[in-house]
């Protein structure tokens, strides 16, 4: 998953980062911060390969309950 292809699920499933942020945690019990989604679609990190698949099964699996 890119930053774009991030962006672009964030925006079309929630109002703003914040409301992802909350229920992707809530969800899944991770323990994303605003800061490092922030830097992951700025591009000042790389989206990990664990990043990738917590979104990944998030927006494919999780978000459809």
């Amino acid at each position: 998953m890119t930053p774009q292809q991030l962006s672009a699920n964030i925006t079309t499933h929630f109002k703003t980062r914040r409301e992802f942020i909350k229920d992707f945690n809530l969800r899944t019990e991770v323990g994303l911060d605003e800061t490092t989604l922030s830097r992951q679609l700025s591009g000042k990190i790389g989206i990990g390969k664990g990043w990738i698949a917590a979104y990944t099964l998030y927006f494919d699996y999780i978000l459809l309950f």
